[in-house]
């Protein structure tokens, strides 16, 4: 059933020398870009310090970018969880 079904996209938008922008950098940097701006409208409402909003995305993209292989483990090898080789 699922051999009826052909993925042929380029995971890479572009080339930049030996460099390849990707679709789901492209993915992660948008979303960031948009919290971004949704968190600082918030921060503005709240009248909230504006130099802690900088800290605050750089600490989400360092988790996102650390936490996101690990999150895609147990659907990519959901034998780790319990055997001791996948």
């Amino acid at each position: 059933m699922v051999d009826i079904i052909t993925w042929t996209a380029d995971p890479a938008i572009f080339t930049i020398g030996s460099r390849e922008v990707r679709w789901y950098g492209l993915a992660f940097a948008v979303g960031f870009w948009i919290g971004y701006l949704i968190v600082q409208k918030m921060w503005k409402q709240e009248k909230l310090n504006p130099e802690w909003i900088d800290s605050l995305l750089v600490y989400t993209m360092l988790g996102t970018v650390f936490k996101s292989p690990f999150r895609a483990l147990p659907l990519l090898c959901p034998g780790l969880l319990f055997v001791s080789s996948c």
